[in-house]
């Protein structure tokens, strides 16, 4: 008798032939938004058929939030000003951050290659060890997404 033969068709249009012989597929079927009736037939070789038909629904994409491109806010809450003097050796940083997402950490840099990650994101705090003489110091929250803000103070030790 040999592989039937298997067709298939939509109420939208679209038909085409199924691959393979006794065991076949349909690897794509183009499907409108909304209702689709999909019929599909076998046919063997005393040309005898079965049709059996298929109500599939199709969504509507839907469009994802996007690439993050909002950076997170930053602010310092100690020292208050942004030019502090000091004798001691090391400075404490206090300060809030906050993301449209979330923040993923936040980071502090001076000069001489000197920095490091700040304790906590939301809350969090910083303890800069400083050189005698002028320290401009930058603490900067980042997103996952890689978006920075930077807040900056510098410290004057003397």
């Amino acid at each position: 008798m040999g592989a039937p033969q298997v067709s298939w068709q939509t109420d939208g249009g679209s038909a085409g032939t199924a691959q393979g012989g006794a065991i076949w597929s349909i690897p794509v079927i183009p499907l409108n938004i909304g209702s689709n009736t999909i019929t599909i037939t076998a046919i063997d070789g005393a040309h005898r058929s079965v049709a059996q038909t298929q109500q599939i629904t199709r969504a509507a994409a839907t469009a994802g939030a996007g690439p993050d491109t909002t950076p997170p806010q930053i602010a310092m809450t100690s020292p208050a000003a942004t030019i502090v003097a000091t004798g001691d050796a090391a400075i404490t940083i206090l300060g809030v951050a906050s993301d449209n997402v979330a923040v993923d950490h936040v980071a502090w840099e001076a000069p001489g290659g000197r920095g490091g990650n700040a304790t906590g994101t939301t809350a969090w705090s910083a303890v800069v060890p400083l050189y005698v003489g002028t320290n401009p110091i930058t603490v900067r929250a980042y997103d996952a997404a890689g978006n920075s803000r930077f807040v900056a103070v510098t410290v004057v030790r003397q």
